[in-house]
């Protein structure tokens, strides 16, 4: 802003008058220009205080949308589960022969490590960070904005101190029930069979699956209530889903674009010592990614070993890696495995079921061969991290964003 006053002239002789008025144009000059620059600060930090009170206000709208969707994805997957379990229980007589991989998600689905008031843990992040910022409730100057928010924190509270203490959310094998059975079974550890027989046909067991159709209810309920006072925080602040999927992309978009040169080079994604898997991008544009994982169960000695070997080509466009897969190679090693005395029966079908299970897999990987991915793709300031994102697909259509994380193995 160029706002040019008179100033007075010291240099010439002036009379009485002229003083007098020299000094009066200077008391004003000063006067205005101080008005301005502390009136240009104040409007500046008055729209600063409004953007920050926007943003907290889409966190908190974020936070319920969250909720919501956590709501509908646990009524899904208590379904699917569900279904899981009662295939089992119809099929106890075939017990031998059932899929190893399933029985592992049906026991994960009936037992729990952890008290019924701990089954289901509440983030409480976001809350926190709005009921602590009490000067930023000025700032947003929407009594009923604030009034809602805190009212959908106190309702969704109610949601889980119900699931945490209600018998009909409590999974029905306990950790000391878990404990108690382990006990019976003495010195003969058990495997998944043998667990799948003295859990499934217990009664609380039953009970829980009949329970399924009101958990259904209930969370498909909070969900839509939720949904409703997520709704009306988003009309009370007049934040529109595009506005607010910004501000999801903002929050998401940490780091830089990639370089080709920078991605040349071995990326490990995990490395410890049950698994190990990482990509390596070769400057002809080809990749080799490979997954080892080792597995102990309690039954043999020694360490299973399963090992996928994938090769392609890759391309960097823009801040988008695309990936074509042309060759999967599924192997297991069971060569340092031995059986416990008394578990020949249990080691064998594990080996078994996984050398089938790697065969299947190999074969529709190769089928599907030639598919491309595309992940965004972006890299942190000292070049060592990367951040993948895939968006992918439910099984009702809805996009979400699967994300994984890489760090460049030195040399």
């Amino acid at each position: 802003m160029n706002v040019k006053f008179k100033m007075p002239k010291f240099g010439r002789p002036l009379s009485k008058g002229g003083v007098m008025k020299e000094l009066l144009l200077t008391t004003i000059a000063t006067t205005i220009s101080i008005v301005l620059t502390f009136g240009t600060a104040q409007y500046f930090e008055h729209r600063q205080k409004e953007a920050d009170a926007r943003m907290l206000a889409m966190m908190v709208i974020h936070d319920m949308d969250n909720t919501v969707e956590l709501l509908r994805r646990m009524a899904k997957e208590d379904a699917q589960n569900t279904e899981e379990a009662r295939y089992v229980l119809d099929n106890l007589d075939k017990v031998d022969s059932l899929e190893y991989n399933l029985m592992a998600r049906v026991l994960s689905y009936i037992k729990t490590e952890v008290s019924s008031q701990q089954q289901y843990p509440l983030d409480e992040a976001s809350e926190k960070v709005f009921l602590s910022s009490q000067d930023s409730w000025k700032n947003i100057d929407n009594p009923a904005f604030i009034d809602a928010v805190q009212a959908f924190y106190v309702y969704r509270h109610g949601i889980f101190n119900t699931m945490n203490s209600s018998w009909r959310f409590r999974k029905p094998i306990s950790n000391d029930a878990e404990y108690e059975a382990w006990l019976k079974f003495g010195d003969s550890r058990p495997d998944y069979q043998d667990q799948i027989k003295e859990y499934i046909p217990r009664r609380e067991v039953a009970v829980f699956l009949d329970g399924e159709s009101l958990r259904q209810n209930n969370l498909n309920s909070w969900a839509e209530e939720c949904e409703i006072k997520c709704n009306s925080c988003k009309f009370a602040m007049g934040i529109t889903d595009k506005e607010l999927e910004e501000y999801v992309k903002t929050r998401q978009v940490k780091g830089q674009s990639v370089k080709e040169h920078e991605l040349v080079g071995r990326w490990i994604i995990i490395n410890t010592a049950d698994k190990i898997d990482f990509f390596e991008y070769k400057a002809d544009h080809t990749f080799i990614s490979q997954y080892v994982g080792y597995e102990n169960l309690p039954y043999f000695n020694g360490r299973h070993v399963c090992k996928q070997t994938r090769k392609g080509s890759w391309e960097l466009r823009g801040d988008s890696l695309f990936v074509v897969i042309k060759e999967l190679k599924c192997e297991t090693d069971a060569s340092k495995v031995t059986a416990k005395p008394g578990m020949e029966k249990q080691t064998n079908y594990f080996v078994e079921d996984y050398k089938t299970w790697a065969k299947d897999k190999e074969k529709k990987d190769n089928e599907a061969a030639g598919f491309t991915k595309k992940y965004a793709v972006s890299i942190d300031k000292s070049g060592t991290k990367i951040e993948l994102v895939q968006v992918m697909t439910d099984n009702d259509g809805k996009a979400y964003d699967d994300k994984f994380y890489m760090t460049k193995q030195e040399k």
